[in-house]
């Protein structure tokens, strides 16, 4: 396994792998109508990186296994994982400030406990700061488990 972490190419083959990832990892599969109402939706979005470019700036990663190819995979590899952060001016005690918003992290169910979320946390990390962002916030569903221990 050799794991490389770089940014979302749109209009190539990262939109397939991601939202292949997408589906498989989604964290509504334990309420059947809710995860039948997610793919649905996953089948009607423009890009997967739509909702990251709605935001003033962002950082859309990928985790990708260079050494397996077929489906889920981009040009270069297995979408293993993905981080989205959207930028954004928050009121934070009083003061505007410059923050990211992590909206979607996701590492494929046979690649976790493998570091690979927090290779994909520490380059979002910096690639928002590189962008004047002054931190991460995120929200995590009280149903997620494994995101909760993360």
């Amino acid at each position: 396994m050799s794991i490389v972490v770089r940014p979302f190419r749109r209009d190539t083959s990262d939109d397939a792998g991601a939202k292949a990832l997408e589906a498989r990892a989604s964290q509504h599969t334990h309420n059947v109508i809710l995860s039948t109402l997610v793919k649905v939706h996953l089948q009607h979005l423009d890009s997967f990186d739509s909702k990251a470019r709605k935001y003033e700036g962002s950082v859309v990663l990928l985790a990708i296994d260079t050494e397996v190819k077929g489906d889920g995979a981009s040009d270069d590899g297995f979408v293993c994982g993905c981080i989205c952060v959207g930028i954004k001016d928050v009121r934070l005690d009083g003061k505007i400030r410059k923050l990211g918003y992590l909206f979607d992290m996701r590492v494929h169910e046979d690649y976790q406990r493998r570091t690979i979320g927090s290779q994909l946390y520490k380059s979002a990390e910096s690639a928002t700061r590189d962008l004047g962002a002054e931190a991460i916030y995120l929200s995590v569903n009280s149903t997620n488990k494994k995101a909760r221990s993360f």
